[in-house]
């Protein structure tokens, strides 16, 4: 395949074409390379769930034994019997052997291939994650995937901002950036050696794009892919122009929650070209190196920003809170809001405007964003049917690599004004304010009312339905205070999963534990379903992959110390521990030594170690000052 791609004439192939009729070509080769030289799998239709495993050994053992069998029941002699024993038996044991040494290969497989895992669990239990049958708007329910993929593709679609208003232009500024001298970015260039870099990073167990251009050939073509692809992203970037197919979009919905039947508890993320997702991993790098230079990204925006996170997030926020409480001097109004369809519905002029007056992007590089995001189209993916294409009228493209990036650009002035305390993580936005008196609760609702006002201006609707109020500490025996958004009233809360994590008026572990606990024994349930060989090895590089990292997420900001909480967690893996067949009879001390395992608390001990190691050494971007 790379001396067929190696034969092609690139230099002289890409003169005189346009961007679109440039990557037209590369597609075409691509594509040929696929059909001439990559092997196809053999995708027959399987009739049992034990297929995959069922070897061709497997079928000679039972063709035997069926042979066999039908010999001894035709000649009942006591020599037949023995011999169609034994040839039951055989295929008996060769059976376990294949499904034994299957099951040890997605285990030996999974941390580089996890999907390998989760399919083949989606298989043996009775856990389905597709698209069912959606109720329509007048309450019929779709008959097929046909229509499935239409429903989903209209509601979609409604969520989208028409844009109307004057140009808001240069009166669009940030705050902290008056007076002071930002650099511009105007131009973007690239070369053979990163395109080449980034072609060889390609993860080729990613689904392909609307221009069906197979990541494992753009992988493995690096070397001369690189070529015509940089030749097309120079273009693209100086001519402004992208290829139609890098504006288009599969759309696969991801159910959410809620009524399984109800297109809007669906989240569309596109697929988009990969060979369009390298360049946006270019264009990418220049804006947030233009960003960070220029310091233009608020400090309290955690979202898609190196060294910060879900956990600095959590750890900044509710060390706030946590000092508010210790002090004794009042209580914390928390107010968790809620973005309507943030992602979806950024209008596209007015994020323009903002990357031209605010973040100091210009010229060509505004240009090719402001094409990357007009005239673009998506269809709706189940299965295998597919609606027809849809425009798309706003937002950024969920699953592209630079659409989180103009997003927080976006909303990088919402925190402007405000006087509580805020924290972001993309659209997750949480209000906090100390109470002492009256005025600390007016000055809240001021907030509130600013918010609204920028919602409004910058037409990102809040949703008030789910933005809730908890209050923190002493609070919750205080009169409840009524806060509104938008004119209604927010509902107060005394549960709330922030960013994962369970969150409770005491600051109590206990609910956050009770449910992963919960879900850490679902998953090992799983695992007892879908596999019926664990091995030593097997297990435990299914349980570290599988069922840890759910008792661990976040660990440094819940992490307990009341006994009954620490004994609540470790009881999970002392009793996942004796899954193990080996295992059993020995004490837990020895079982994490046979296994290679140490214990729960241990780990979050070593988590914490960590986490202190990378605030401290600025690794993790959170102001260590205040934290220690």
């Amino acid at each position: 395949m790379r001396n067929f791609l190696q034969e092609v004439q690139w230099d002289r192939e890409m003169v005189g074409k346009s961007v679109n009729e440039m990557m037209e070509y590369v597609a075409t080769k691509c594509k040929e390379a696929e059909e001439r030289f990559v092997p196809k799998g053999n995708r027959n239709n399987r009739k049992t769930k034990t297929s995959l495993w069922f070897t061709r050994r497997c079928r000679e053992a039972k063709t035997k034994c069926n042979r066999e069998w039908k010999r001894y029941r035709r000649h009942r002699t006591q020599e037949n019997k023995e011999i169609s024993r034994r040839a039951r038996n055989e295929y008996a044991q060769i059976r376990r052997e294949a499904q034994r040494q299957y099951e040890n290969d997605i285990a030996s497989k999974v941390k580089s291939d996890p999907k390998l895992l989760y399919s083949h669990i989606r298989r043996k239990t009775t856990v389905r994650d597709q698209v069912i049958r959606l109720r329509k708007e007048g309450g019929e329910l779709t008959r097929n995937d046909q229509e499935v993929c239409e429903e989903l593709n209209t509601r979609f679609k409604e969520v989208f901002t028409v844009e109307t208003g004057r140009t808001l232009g240069g009166q669009i500024r940030w705050g902290h950036q008056q007076g002071i001298h930002q650099q511009v970015l105007d131009d973007i260039h690239t070369d053979e050696e990163e395109v080449k870099k980034l072609l060889r990073d390609i993860d080729t167990s990613k689904a392909m794009g609307p221009d069906n251009i197979s990541p494992w050939v753009l992988r493995e073509g690096a070397d001369m892919l690189c070529v015509p692809l940089t030749t097309i992203f120079n273009t693209s970037l100086e001519t402004g122009q992208l290829p139609e197919v890098w504006k288009t979009a599969n759309i696969v919905p991801i159910f959410k929650k809620g009524d399984r039947k109800e297109a809007l508890n669906y989240r569309p993320v596109s697929l988009t070209c990969i060979v369009c997702k390298v360049m946006e991993k270019i264009i990418r790098r220049r804006v947030v190196e233009h960003l960070e230079r220029n310091k233009s990204i608020n400090a309290n925006q955690h979202g898609f920003m190196e060294g910060k996170s879900c956990v600095t997030n959590l750890l900044e926020f509710y060390d706030k809170i946590t000092e508010v409480r210790h002090e004794r001097e009042g209580w914390a109004d928390c107010i968790f809001l809620d973005c309507k369809k943030a992602f979806d519905t950024v209008p596209h002029k007015r994020l323009v405007q903002k990357l031209e007056h605010q973040a100091h992007i210009t010229g060509r590089a505004l240009q090719w964003i402001r094409e990357y995001l007009t005239g673009r189209q998506h269809r709706v993916m189940v299965r295998n049917d597919v609606s027809q294409w849809a425009p798309v009228t706003s937002g950024v493209p969920q699953g592209s690599v630079l659409g989180p990036v103009l997003f927080l650009v976006y909303v990088n002035d919402m925190m402007e004004g405000l006087y509580s305390e805020v924290s972001l993580f993309a659209d997750d936005v949480k209000l906090m304010r100390r109470i002492k008196s009256d005025e600390d609760q007016a000055g809240l609702q001021r907030d509130l009312d600013r918010l609204d006002t920028w919602s409004n201006k910058w037409l990102l609707e809040f949703n008030p339905a789910k933005c809730k109020v908890m209050k923190i500490g002493e609070g919750h025996r205080r009169p409840q205070t009524e806060y509104r958004l938008g004119g209604q009233r927010l509902q107060t809360s005394l549960k709330e999963k922030d960013l994962g994590v369970s969150i409770t008026p005491s600051m109590s572990p206990e609910a956050h534990i009770n449910q992963i606990t919960a879900a850490a024994y679902g998953r090992l349930a799983n695992l007892r379903t879908a596999f019926r060989y664990l091995s030593k090895e097997s297990f435990k590089t299914l349980y570290t992959v599988y069922v840890r990292p759910i008792l661990e997420y976040a660990a440094p900001v819940w992490n307990p110390h009341l006994i009954k909480h620490v004994k609540k967690l470790e009881k999970v893996q002392r009793f996942a521990t004796r899954l193990v067949p080996e295992l059993r009879g020995m004490s837990y001390e020895e079982r994490l030594r046979e296994i290679g395992l140490t214990t729960l608390e241990d780990r979050r001990v070593r988590g914490d170690m960590i986490t202190t190691y990378k605030i401290l050494r600025g690794i993790d971007k959170v102001d260590k000052d205040r934290m220690f």
